[in-house]
């Protein structure tokens, strides 16, 4: 065998050892009831999780365990009437089962999967592949065009809110009814033209009582707050005569008529896929090859996009695939503009094209290409040979002829990066090493401002990053995260600053025997320049995450524990704790300690209950209930779950130090 051919099979070899993929069976018991196992394949994840409607979103999910293939497998319960809808989850990231049996969009310019149960088993008894008597079990493939009824879904919730203030005790403050009901349908309208429509029924917060100078959503000030009385009485009435208006008053406190705020249409032939939408629907996003050139859950639609893109039948042709598609919009503060783009990939290789453009005109579309104000150029390629890959992109902004940004040198106009990744055939270790360049003036159209810092760094810096990741022994892989950015182009006048993450993941649970899992990190700096009165070295933040499952058959499922600590000019530890009980029911414990100068109160605390009621009629709502006292770290979206940042609540140090809250409602999410 030449070399040709070896490294030809290597490549091979790397890639099927590589692959992720899910598949998901189901069973029918015969007794109206159905298990759905789902098994999804990431060697090198130590902890995955199924999270969806089945669970009301509650992060993070219900855990997977390895099974004797070494797949991440588990199983559910479901009754022969659900619509499960579902991702899974891994160390805070979503991740779309590209195998499920159908999917969903997801409101955020990606998909769900989804599993209409009553459809998958009709299409196993048609496909000969279940077993007579009511226990049918096969995989389920993903069939392009074979969804075709429109399939009704929501996120939707009502909740009572009691705060408090604890800056000098414990005072109650406010009262409100906080209520959002989204509704959304999506499938085949007629033949291949899919559409869907997301419908904001009611989305408000009402307030009940208030104390002295409480703020109304309009801005109004009461100085003799709202009796309790007085907004009781408004509940009441409220609910009885125009509940959505009542739950659904807007900012200026008026109510607020539902309204259609997304919409897609498109069609799906051989030869071209076309897409419309408006509002607050997302623009397609995109990743390109190295960057996100499109944000795909930032870029609203506003006035409009169309999206005419490649058939299945045009993106194959041989051993060559071809995407391609051209997406004029509304979409930036309503100037015209559009984005197309081009791939081309030769079986490892991929070579990519990207062209932007923003016109000045908003109203004369017959002068849209006489003065464009912006333009990028982007190309992208990347190739693998073995178990080495290298990709590289770069970005030529184009600014208004003659104005003063486009008259800049050619280098602070331009964004390059380079990347060099390893993973070897045994999973022993892995790495990266790479390089990037921001011009001051360089920036992605369609990312905004912090989307582009995130994207192409820091305007005007250079970038080093490596890392990587090696087995040690049995059970544990240590990590390492690590960058250094020049903020100057000067080698000698700019900071250096160094970043490292350290990090270990520890898998002990063949050895336990049940799902046993942990994971810490710390992060550290280290700036060549420092501020004044500032060390050069800083010990920013550490944090520890642990799973353990499996513990009391029937009774404790899951355990899962976050530990987190952010030292500053305040030092915050935050211990959070969220257990797992049969029968849909979930417990979670909390507490955290501030030391510093300006703290006002050190320590917080946190307690809550949820249960996923078993009511498969009315898509089974959770119900639950919350108390924080100087600390929240309940996400405002998601509802019971936690929004954790590195394992630090998102919302930062200082948010809700002075106060206290009581939430009770009720959610469904389906």
């Amino acid at each position: 065998m030449n070399l040709k051919k070896l490294l030809a099979a290597a490549a091979v070899l790397f890639l099927l050892g590589s692959a992720v993929f899910a598949d998901v069976r189901i069973k029918d018991s015969g007794d109206g009831k159905v298990a759905i196992t789902f098994t999804h394949k990431d060697d090198a994840a130590s902890e995955m999780a199924v999270i969806g409607s089945f669970n009301s979103w509650v992060e993070p999910g219900v855990p997977m365990a390895r099974n004797a293939d070494g797949l991440w497998e588990l199983t559910i319960e479901a009754g022969l009437e659900d619509e499960i809808v579902y991702k899974f989850f891994s160390k805070g990231s979503y991740i779309f089962d590209f195998k499920a049996p159908d999917k969903k969009d997801d409101g955020f310019g990606g998909n769900n999967g989804l599993i209409i149960v009553a459809e998958v088993l009709a299409m196993q008894a048609a496909g000969g592949t279940g077993a007579s008597g009511g226990s049918s079990s096969a995989v389920v493939p993903l069939l392009p065009g074979a969804r075709k009824k429109l399939s009704f879904g929501t996120f939707a919730f009502v909740e009572s809110d009691t705060r408090f203030d604890t800056s000098g005790g414990f005072d109650p403050s406010k009262s409100t009814v906080d209520a959002k009901s989204i509704w959304k349908l999506e499938g085949d309208v007629v033949g291949k033209m899919p559409a869907f429509f997301e419908i904001t029924f009611f989305d408000g917060s009402t307030p009940v009582w208030g104390a002295d100078g409480l703020v109304l959503p309009d801005g109004t000030v009461l100085p003799d707050g709202l009796a309790l009385g007085d907004g009781l009485e408004d509940l009441a009435s409220g609910f009885v005569f125009n509940p959505a208006f009542w739950l659904g008053k807007d900012a200026d406190g008026k109510d607020a008529r539902p309204a259609l705020d997304k919409f897609r249409f498109g069609f799906d032939t051989k030869y071209v896929t076309y897409e419309t939408g408006y509002g607050e629907t997302w623009l397609p996003g995109r990743e390109s090859t190295l960057w996100e050139t499109v944000a795909a859950e930032k870029t609203a639609a506003d006035l409009g996009y169309s999206s005419f893109r490649l058939g299945s039948a045009l993106r194959e042709l041989g051993d060559f695939s071809f995407d391609a598609a051209l997406v004029p919009n509304r979409s930036l503060d309503d100037f015209y503009g559009l984005y197309a783009y081009a791939q081309a990939a030769y079986g490892d290789y991929e070579l990519d094209f990207q062209y932007d453009l923003r016109s000045l005109t908003k109203t004369d579309p017959l002068r849209i290409f006489e003065v464009l104000t912006r333009q990028d150029f982007i190309v992208g390629a990347r190739g693998y040979l073995g178990m080495l890959g290298l990709s590289g992109q770069f970005l030529l902004s184009r600014f208004t002829p003659g104005g003063s940004a486009e008259k800049l040198p050619f280098t602070d106009k331009m964004a390059a990066a380079l990347k060099l990744d390893y993973e070897d055939f045994f999973e022993m270790w892995d790495g990266y090493l790479g390089a990037s360049y921001r011009g001051s003036a360089a920036q992605l159209l369609y990312q905004d401002g912090d989307g582009n810092d995130a994207v192409l760094g820091a305007e005007e810096t250079l970038g080093l990053d490596l890392g990587g990741s090696i087995r040690l022994g049995h059970w544990m892989r240590g990590k390492l995260d690590a960058g250094a950015t020049l903020s100057s182009v000067d080698l000698f006048a700019g900071n250096i600053a160094v970043e490292a993450r350290p990090g270990l993941a520890i898998d002990v649970s063949l050895l336990a025997k049940r799902p046993l899992t942990a994971e810490l990190y710390a992060d550290l700096s280290y700036d060549t320049l420092p501020a004044s009165g500032e060390a050069a070295f800083d010990f920013v933040q550490a944090g520890l995450a642990a799973h353990a499952g499996d513990l009391v058959p029937g009774l404790l499922e899951t355990v899962d524990l976050w530990y987190g600590l952010s030292n500053g000019a305040t030092m915050w530890n935050t211990l959070l704790a969220e257990l797992g009980f049969a029968k849909g029911l979930t417990a979670q414990l909390g507490g955290g300690f501030r030391s510093g100068d300006a703290v006002t109160n050190p320590v917080g605390a946190l307690a809550g209950v949820t249960w996923l009621v078993p009511a498969p009629a009315a898509k089974s709502p959770t119900v639950y209930a919350q108390f924080v006292w100087n600390m929240d770290p309940y996400d405002a979206d998601a509802l019971t779950g936690f929004d954790l940042t590195d394992n630090l609540p998102t919302s930062g140090v200082a948010a809700s130090e002075s106060e206290a809250a009581f939430r009770a409602g009720i959610v469904w999410s389906f």
